[in-house]
């Protein structure tokens, strides 16, 4: 069986809509990795080496997303005109949240690969996406805590904000 959720989320890479909120994710929301840059310093006659954070963050994210047409020649055409209009490297890649303010950025995104197919009147995409550093974030993306004083949620900077 697969596991089906309607899309709460908006993602744009540059001008092009790939995810709008009437689309559907297979197998949960898109997963986002982190890649950073590090340096190993192995001493001579030394217990240890050491490591040096050299910065250089990247992410990946990917998702797969279905959408049901009207009939099995518009999901074809869907699939068609989607892989003949997917935007070139080097663009910010925009994750907004239905329902909430602000909006998350993966700055200049590439996709890597797209994979298509339809079944009926039915499309599927699976989209692979790197990019450099995440700035914003709207408040449904970040972490929900529990504190000594309550319910909050973890901002992108480490502090704590409470819901009242």
């Amino acid at each position: 069986m697969i596991e089906v959720r309607e899309s709460p989320l908006k993602i744009t890479l540059g001008a092009t809509v790939l995810v709008d909120y009437d689309a559907w994710f297979e197998g949960g929301l898109p997963k986002i990795d982190q890649t950073g840059e590090v340096q190993e310093v192995k001493y001579v006659r030394a217990a240890g080496g050491k490591t040096f954070d050299r910065g250089n963050r990247m992410h990946s994210i990917s998702w797969t997303v279905m959408r049901l047409h009207e009939s099995p020649q518009a999901a074809e055409a869907f699939r068609l005109h989607t892989l003949a209009s997917l935007p070139t490297g080097g663009v910010d890649l925009i994750i907004e949240v239905m329902g909430h303010e602000g909006e998350m950025v993966i700055a200049s995104a590439t996709i890597t690969d797209v994979q298509t197919g339809t079944y009926e009147q039915c499309s599927r995409i699976t989209y692979a996406l790197k990019g450099g550093a995440i700035t914003g974030a709207p408040l449904a993306l970040m972490g929900r805590v529990l504190t000594e004083e309550g319910d909050g949620l973890l901002t992108e900077d480490g502090s704590t904000l409470m819901i009242e």
